[in-house]
């Protein structure tokens, strides 16, 4: 379609070809009004809902995996329980499983990135409900540096805020314990012991 020249003309291939002269875009109509479509921008090739479209879906409805690709090499796949791998072709039994590749520069990181006035959280759940928090706050970070201390967090069974048991401030490495510190099993031997510096 405004072209006489077929994109990939390779044997026993179809093709539909969309030519624009900026840009190509193929749509997706009910009752003449636009739900979904899929275009080149002149840049970058989106595939998007409108909003009159709703939910966009991606689903392989076999048993096989969602995998997600750059420069021809597999970097993402969902498998057909759900779970997730990044960096591997294999999701394992993890709901996420990710790999660091041999060929990669660098220590491997997975980084939480937000503004200094905003908590960055790592939560862990039972059934949905809240039992432990752990990240660092949104204490201003004013200089020497302060601000940003990390901490960990306990909830009641309802799932409500229980407490902070267990902080470390930057600006002086200080670890805060608000309910002490219980040790078990440290003098058994008889070389045991335990140093608080």
């Amino acid at each position: 379609i405004g072209t006489s020249t077929l994109g990939y003309p390779a044997g026993g291939r179809n093709t539909l070809t969309l030519n624009g002269t900026s840009q190509s875009l193929f749509g997706l109509l009910t009752g003449g009004t636009t739900r979904s479509y899929w275009y080149f921008d002149g840049t970058n090739t989106n595939l998007a809902s409108d909003n009159n479209g709703g939910i966009l879906t991606i689903n392989v409805s076999s048993a096989n995996p969602l995998i997600l690709a750059t420069s021809n090499t597999e970097r993402m796949r969902i498998d057909a329980n759900g779970n997730a791998a990044i960096g591997s072709t294999s999701t394992s039994s993890s709901r996420l499983n990710l790999t660091w590749a041999s060929n990669l520069t660098g220590a491997p990181n997975l980084q939480m990135d937000a503004p200094a006035s905003q908590y960055k959280i790592m939560r862990f759940t039972s059934a949905g409900t809240a039992r432990w928090d752990m990240g660092v706050d949104n204490a201003t970070e004013s200089g020497s540096n302060a601000g940003s201390a990390f901490y960990i967090n306990s909830f009641t069974d309802a799932g409500a805020y229980n407490g902070t048991p267990f902080k470390i401030t930057r600006s002086n490495n200080n670890i805060v314990m608000s309910n002490g510190l219980s040790v078990s099993g440290m003098y058994s031997g008889a070389n045991s012991s335990l140093y608080l510096v």
